[in-house]
């Protein structure tokens, strides 16, 4: 299903941002198997991890969780090798 790619060459999005805290949008170019999402607050803890998903490059995927208003570090990982991290902002009133 997915080719051979170099991990820096690729281009992810996270999107929107900021965002309602209810989910968010990933995209890319290519697509990728074995991928993770990991969500960790601004003390470092982490407060959301789903593991072991696909993102297609036609089919952007939507990630669903409750997250309160604040700062939040992204991390999108593929065979456990981080291939994006971003900083997103959490506000609950902008939708």
């Amino acid at each position: 299903m997915t080719t051979k790619y170099n991990l820096a060459d690729l281009e992810i999005t996270l999107y929107p941002n900021p965002c309602n805290g209810q989910n968010i949008v990933i995209s890319t170019e290519k697509n990728i198997d074995n991928v993770a999402l990991e969500i960790y607050n601004d003390k470092g803890q982490l407060v959301f991890s789903n593991k072991n998903f696909s993102i297609l490059q036609e089919v952007p995927k939507q990630m669903q969780f409750n997250l309160a208003n604040g700062i939040y570090y992204f991390s999108v990982l593929s065979n456990d090798k981080v291939i994006k991290k971003e900083k997103v902002v959490i506000i609950n009133s902008l939708y």
